[in-house]
């Protein structure tokens, strides 16, 4: 679905467009609501309805980026652990948690 052919999220001109972004009338509570539904981000095996719930009832946008964080690190953990890494040395693992947490900085 292309959220800009909806009538709703569709403005005249790309002047209009640019006058709404620099006054932040783009940018209600509303807008980003619909904006963000027609552009879902695919999830690599999809999103449980336990993860949706737990997403849902985190307080703020940075509390769901820690929510998401903290899941992809125990992603890795049981997967090193499991040994299904195959022959990685720890240092590189380790490296992987340093980026990751670097992208979180970000």
């Amino acid at each position: 679905m292309d959220p800009d052919a909806n009538d709703e999220l569709a403005f005249s001109s790309k002047m209009e467009r640019n006058f709404q972004f620099i006054l932040g009338k783009n940018r209600t509570l509303k807008n980003r609501t619909e904006y963000n539904s027609n552009r879902p981000m695919p999830v690599l095996g999809g999103v449980s309805d336990n993860e949706v719930v737990f997403l849902q009832s985190a307080r703020g946008p940075l509390a769901k980026v820690s929510l998401c964080h903290m899941w992809l690190q125990e992603f890795l953990s049981r997967e090193y652990l499991a040994k299904s890494t195959g022959p990685v040395p720890p240092p590189i693992v380790s490296r992987i948690f340093v980026e990751i947490a670097n992208g979180l900085d970000g």
